[in-house]
């Protein structure tokens, strides 16, 4: 059961670097000038590669994650279980509602 917590725990890093990138993209489209500029194009062209693999590396943890809890609950082996759901909820909240 602790390898749901290191699922969590890569979850949170991969929505923190996300956040992290996101920031200066929202800075780019308040001004409109800077996307014209040829370099905005290879900025554009990165992030949307890197915000792709962090997707995608988040859906592959989180796909794992269920797999462990779906494990869990059929083994009868409900050890700590509502201690790893609880705390995917408050990831998800501090994802989602800030």
């Amino acid at each position: 059961m602790k390898f749901l917590f290191i699922i969590t725990g890569k979850i949170a890093w991969a929505r923190q670097l996300y956040r992290r990138i996101q920031e200066p993209m929202e800075v780019f489209k308040q001004q409109g000038k800077l996307l014209e500029m040829p370099e905005a194009k290879k900025i554009i062209k990165n992030f949307n590669k890197l915000a792709k693999v962090l997707l995608e590396f988040e859906m592959l943890y989180h796909r794992g994650w269920l797999r462990q809890v779906r494990e869990a609950v059929q083994s009868g082996n409900l050890e700590n279980l509502e201690k790893h759901i609880g705390l995917m909820f408050i990831l998800f909240r501090v994802y989602y509602c800030m």
